[in-house]
């Protein structure tokens, strides 16, 4: 197992798809998690992530951690 960050991230593919952010710059959670954190959902409704910095795998959401990031 790998840890990216600490924490689970579990989302259906509707909580996925949901558009939040204010009126000028609305964006779905999944593309939120993409551009912010480098994950990436991957058919949603198997909870599956994609870890940017290991191209062509994917991990079943329960073992990914993910650390919070200090801006």
């Amino acid at each position: 197992m790998r840890i990216v960050h600490s924490g689970i991230i579990q989302l259906t593919k509707e909580n996925a798809m949901m558009v939040f952010g204010p009126p000028k710059g609305k964006r779905t959670v999944m593309s939120h998690f993409l551009v912010r954190y480098g994950l990436a959902t991957h058919n949603a409704v198997d909870r599956m992530v994609y870890v940017a910095a290991q191209p062509g795998h994917f991990y079943p959401v329960e073992h990914v951690q993910v650390f919070p990031v200090d801006e």
